[in-house]
């Protein structure tokens, strides 16, 4: 919630007195919410996996409150009032994209644990929701921003452009305490025609970025096809390879087969010269004729 504040502050151009508040209006209940099961306790996310950098994480916006939804807005009212001035979306998206990127410098330069650094994105990113509801009329909150955290951007940064890493003094259960509620001129439009008109660009919204998640599943499965057909490309060669490395080896056992084979019919060749020779010698010896006197 708190960087809701902020984006909401860079959102708009007001114009205000120096005179001091005037009085506040009543307070504003949040939106309904879902209770939890008897018996069943808030989700706490302190010493979370046992790290001691979670050890106070609830302590910000209290148990069963992740995201600051709970929240009771405050409405202050002022002796001048806070009037939308419109500027070139341009320079709101140069605002918001600024404040997104100061967001990913603050968590990855920060925090050092990937699951704080999921956590604190996520209740980020649903205190950025919640800030879509009520601007789309689904919740009992104003559209508004707190104007005392919001007074605080020009302090994040230090002179030297680093983090300011410093107690800024507030809790998130301030947030909306000072809740500035800015007036746009000329708007006709009742609560349930800008209703009307926030679901419509919200489906708008949706369908642009679902079209770009395609594009990007696409790209992600043709990346993806591609290294599979090198991966197998690969696995083919490799069984080229190991395939001729085998007929060579047969090649070369059938080779030394037939010199083997060869060799042994040399000498059977050799030994059965050896033996005729040795029966003729010997048949030689019994035909010689015996002389007697």
């Amino acid at each position: 919630m708190f960087y809701a504040g902020v984006a909401s502050f860079l959102l708009f151009s007001s114009i205000t007195s120096a005179s001091p508040i005037l009085r506040r209006q009543d307070a504003v209940s949040p939106a309904p919410v879902v209770s939890l099961a008897p018996g069943t306790s808030p989700a706490s996310f302190n010493y979370y996996n046992g790290l001691d950098s979670m050890a106070t994480f609830d302590d910000f916006y209290g148990a069963d409150n992740f995201d600051g939804s709970n929240n009771v807005q405050t409405v202050i009212v002022q002796e001048q009032s806070v009037v939308c001035v419109a500027q070139d979306v341009r320079i709101i998206q140069q605002q918001l994209v600024i404040l997104q990127e100061l967001a990913k410098r603050i968590i990855s330069q920060q925090v050092c644990e990937v699951e704080v650094q999921t956590i604190v994105l996520q209740q980020f990113q649903s205190g950025l929701t919640s800030f879509s509801l009520d601007i789309q009329r689904e919740t009992a909150n104003v559209v508004g921003f707190d104007q005392n955290i919001a007074n605080l951007a020009g302090q994040l940064l230090n002179d030297d452009l680093s983090l300011n890493a410093v107690d800024f003094g507030f809790s998130g259960v301030d947030v909306g305490g000072a809740t500035v509620v800015v007036v746009i001129n000329n708007d006709e439009d009742d609560d349930q025609a800008k209703k009307e008109k926030a679901q419509r660009a919200k489906e708008a919204a949706k369908k642009a970025s679902k079209a770009a998640e395609l594009e990007k599943q696409k790209e992600e499965e043709l990346a993806a096809k591609e290294a599979e057909e090198e991966q197998q490309a690969e696995e083919e060669a490799a069984n080229q390879q190991e395939e001729e490395a085998a007929n060579q080896q047969d090649e070369q056992a059938a080779n030394q087969q037939e010199e083997e084979a060869a060799n042994a019919a040399e000498d059977d060749a050799a030994n059965a010269d050896v033996n005729e020779e040795d029966i003729n010698e010997q048949g030689a010896q019994v035909e010689a004729p015996v002389y007697r006197r």
